[in-house]
């Protein structure tokens, strides 16, 4: 199953934006509260895609110099 993730995240984006729009910043983090199961079911229901995993940087750190 190949999961085209641009164009997915966009729709999503622009569906939380059209449905919160006016929403004061209380009502905007109800319903982002309220559909956060939801979209942690879709997330866990996704392939394991070991070449997108950040484990190989866990622990690492970036340095400035």
């Amino acid at each position: 199953m190949k999961i085209k993730a641009v164009p997915l995240m966009r729709e999503v984006r622009e569906k939380i934006a059209h449905e919160t729009t006016g929403m004061s910043w209380e009502q905007e983090r109800e319903y982002l509260r309220k559909h956060s199961d939801i979209f942690r079911s879709f997330v866990e229901q996704l392939p394991n895609n070991g070449a997108t995993s950040d484990h190989g940087l866990a622990g690492r750190r970036s340095r400035a110099d």
